[in-house]
């Protein structure tokens, strides 16, 4: 086998069809065409549109070699199957028993759903109030004076619901709505509309769920937006409520065609409406409590936990968030190879163990599995900083070995402790330990003594200790050596000792081109150094949040709250990452360096700006990195995805995919 059959090819072009979605159920059914009836295989592919952002998934029909099939169409596209492609299951059942029998290969996993709905009537407030539009120029060259228009903003025709009203009564309605007056109940009027009847079928099932997820997943690695159809949401009692209040709005209420019931109807639609707002703004304030304690109850955490509440004693208002990501250089382009960094406030990842007992942590098992890790996220700050490739990129994954020595004898002496252990622990709590020690010395000694090497090591200790009553430290190996020529085998051996976190330190020469990238340098370097400063308290819980100067330059603070946190990334065309470099774990910022004469002497600009600034940057990890670090499974969810995931998942690795050989951590 040559070179060349070893290298792994795409058999499609990805410009055309994207990446392959490998998934876990096989694609294929039986086609029918003029030329006869086969069975067609199938293959997903992922792509991103360039238009929105968002990623595009087709299934397209392939050959034996993998090849998309020209001239096909995709029996799959923008979260929905084309029903006409789609071949139906054909049965035919044999012998007495009705035993069903395949006609054809139909694809699996496919569930048709169909709902009807039957043509009713719907009454709704509406509230239609318009102006014509903006002045034309010449009636604003008419009623300008001295430079001044003293017209109507807006021209006639006015109307309210379709009727023609004054410009005094529009510009009241207008004023009334702007001052939060509910219009729509006051001017409202109430409609009556027919909706038809209708029917929709929507094919679904187990392999579309699968879709979702391997869609889902693939956004997620790639950091691209996944499409709107691929997103499983599980609803809260918030938003049930909400989309219970927009379908109650959406459909009104049935009138009778008697108008006092109609009235005492309305009134009870209306109402209820306003309860269900009224829930609404109960569970929306729950889910704010819950998001700041995590909805538990202890001394250190909780609703009335001082250690969890004291946490956002420390945030502050007035800090540098940016509302859009921030470039240096303002030019720098997102086809480009760039830098990511995200700033996020600090979660201590141990304090849910706090909380739990033995019951609930880890299914049960107590202390026996460890303590479970979270994320050192709580909230982003604001949005990224990005800066273009630093020089120098380099890592170090460093692991603790140490070379450990334990000679024979003290070989023997574990061994022999380790033997009916528990046995030895009772005689020792009833005080017989020293017996059992007796016993087991005894045994050693003569065990050792039986053999010349024994009886020799055995001798060397002895006169060792002698000699060390006489006041000298001669150690038994040195007796050993002196007299025979030979020391004690102390069976050296390189262990493992632990883990260590990885440092990292990147370097920019920023040079400011003009007043808008000085600006934006200024902000950059402000960031860093104020995201990354120990954190006093900003107010108090009780009483007056300002007492003492707390909050303020040089007022007290009894706490020191943990620095902000960074997510790294090093990301290509597309903000997805570049499978060639290193991931990150979340990072802390030790030190900021900014050298503000990079050419050895100072230069400026008029009014002081220096020309160019060299800021450096070392970050270190706040967790080492562990084997289960490249495999593809995140233990839980709020580490793999959403707001403050700090883990990114790794590509199984195929040998005959260049796609999925990333570096990983």
């Amino acid at each position: 086998m040559t070179e060349e059959n070893l290298e792994p090819t795409f058999v499609n072009q990805t410009e055309v069809y994207g990446s392959e979605l490998r998934l876990d159920t096989e694609i294929k059914q039986t086609v029918t065409t003029a030329d006869g009836s086969s069975v067609v295989t199938y293959k997903a592919f992922i792509k991103r549109n360039e238009g929105n952002g968002e990623a595009e998934v087709k299934i397209w029909p392939v050959d034996d070699r993998g090849v998309v099939i020209a001239g096909s169409e995709p029996i799959f596209e923008n979260g929905a199957w084309k029903e006409e492609l789609i071949t139906k299951r054909k049965i035919k059942y044999v012998s007495r028993q009705r035993y069903p029998k395949p006609q054809n290969v139909a694809i699996e996993g496919l569930d048709k759903i169909t709902t009807t709905t039957e043509e009713r009537e719907r009454t709704t407030i509406k509230l239609d109030i318009k102006g014509n539009g903006l002045p034309t120029q010449e009636y604003i060259d008419a009623n300008t004076v001295d430079g001044v228009f003293t017209g109507n903003p807006v021209m006639p025709p006015y109307t309210l619901n379709g009727e023609e009203i004054t410009y005094e009564k529009y510009k009241e309605i207008k004023t009334e709505q702007q001052n939060g007056v509910d219009v729509l109940q006051k001017y409202g009027v109430e409609v009556t509309e027919i909706i038809p009847a209708t029917s929709t079928t929507v094919v679904e099932g187990p392999l579309f769920d699968q879709l979702q997820t391997k869609v889902t997943e693939y956004s997620r690695i790639t950091n691209e937006t996944p499409p709107a159809w691929a997103v499983k949401t599980e609803l809260t009692r918030a938003d049930e409520i909400r989309n219970e209040i927009a379908r109650l709005k959406e459909e009104g209420f049935t009138k009778t065609g008697d108008e006092k019931s109609d009235k005492r109807k309305s009134t009870q639609f209306s109402q209820h409406i306003a309860d269900l707002e009224k829930q609404l703004a109960i569970e929306e304030k729950k889910v704010e409590f819950n998001s700041q304690t995590n909805g538990t109850d202890n001394d250190m955490q909780g609703g009335s936990g001082v250690g969890e509440r004291i946490k956002y004693a420390f945030d502050r208002d007035d800090e540098v968030t940016f509302k859009r990501p921030i470039k240096y250089p303002r030019d720098l382009s997102m086809q480009q190879d760039h830098m990511t960094i995200q700033c996020y406030t600090y979660e201590p990842p141990y304090s849910a163990e706090f909380t739990k007992t033995d019951e609930n942590t880890n299914g049960g098992g107590g202390a026996a599995f460890g303590a479970q890790r979270g994320s050192p996220f709580r909230k982003k700050v604001g949005a990224p900083i990005i800066l273009p490739m630093p020089n120098n990129i380099q890592d170090s994954n460093q692991r603790l070995w140490e070379e450990s020595n334990m000679n024979n004898q003290a070989l023997d002496a574990v061994r022999k402790s380790g033997s009916n252990t528990i046995f030895k622990s009772i005689l020792s709590d009833i005080g017989l330990g020293q017996v059992t020690a007796m016993f087991d010395n005894i045994g050693s000694l003569v065990q050792t003594t039986s053999q010349q090497a024994g009886r020799a090591d055995f001798a060397a200790n002895k006169m060792s200790q002698i000699v060390a009553d006489a006041g000298f430290d001669v150690s038994s190996d040195q007796i050993l050596a002196r007299t025979g020529g030979v020391i004690a085998n102390s069976n050296t051996e390189l262990l493992f000792a632990g883990v260590t976190l990885r440092s990292f330190e990147f370097q920019w020469l920023l040079t400011c081109r003009d007043d808008k990238e000085a600006h934006n340098i200024r902000m950059i370097l402000r960031a860093f150094k104020e995201w990354s400063a120990p954190r006093k308290i900003n107010k108090l819980t009780s009483g007056d949040p300002n007492a003492g100067g707390t909050g303020l330059a040089g007022g007290p603070s009894y706490f020191l709250g943990t620095p902000n946190v960074f997510k790294l990334r090093y990301e290509t065309a597309g903000n997805k990452p570049i499978l060639g470099l290193n991931k990150f774990k979340a990072c802390a910022l030790k030190d900021i360096s900014i050298n503000y004469t990079p050419e050895g002497q100072w230069m400026a600009y008029e009014g002081g700006q220096p020309t160019a600034y060299t800021m450096t940057l070392q970050f270190t990890e706040l967790e080492p990195v562990y084997n289960t670090d490249y495999g593809k499974a995140i233990a839980q969810k709020d580490r793999r995805e959403g707001e403050i995931a700090d883990l990114e998942e790794s590509f199984v690795v195929n040998q005959d995919d260049p796609s999925t050989s990333m570096i990983g951590y």
